[in-house]
């Protein structure tokens, strides 16, 4: 039972406006390795460098180190805590509808010393012309503080 009011009380801290936003945003760049599938029967590997902000609500994925290009805005919509102690470790959960469809399950590992992330990551882009879905693993450096 004392779990299941945790859980309730981290779920009304990121749901109560500006509770989430309170601490300054993590910004890290992260590696998203995988394939891309095109409607034109394409398929190449994907490999390329990101830039994520992280704020306990959502991760905001720019294509830029000056955090200006938006590639995808990821709504959190799950998070458990599988493991406590000197490390926290939860699984999470993130969706985004807009500007396109995409999907982050994975694992994200919070430390007063260090943050990490890794996870399987799908997105559709249907702006594209021909229209693409990657897919593959979104992989946090380990950042410091």
């Amino acid at each position: 039972m004392f779990h299941k009011a945790c859980f309730l009380g981290i779920l009304l801290l990121l749901a109560a406006p500006g509770g989430a936003h309170a601490a300054p945003a993590l910004q890290f760049s992260a590696s998203l390795t995988g394939t891309q599938t095109c409607a034109d029967f394409d398929t190449a590997k994907l490999k390329q460098t990101v830039f994520v902000s992280y704020d306990g609500s959502s991760f905001n994925v720019y294509r830029d180190s000056n955090f200006s290009s938006l590639y995808v805005s990821l709504q959190i919509f799950e998070v458990y805590q599988i493991g406590q102690g000197s490390i926290d470790t939860f699984t999470v959960g993130a969706f985004s509808s807009s500007p396109h469809a995409a999907l982050f399950e994975g694992t994200v590992k919070i430390s007063n010393k260090s943050f990490t992330a890794v996870g399987a990551f799908i997105d559709y882009d249907e702006t594209n012309v021909p229209e693409c879905m990657n897919y593959g693993v979104l992989k946090s450096l380990k950042l410091t503080f």
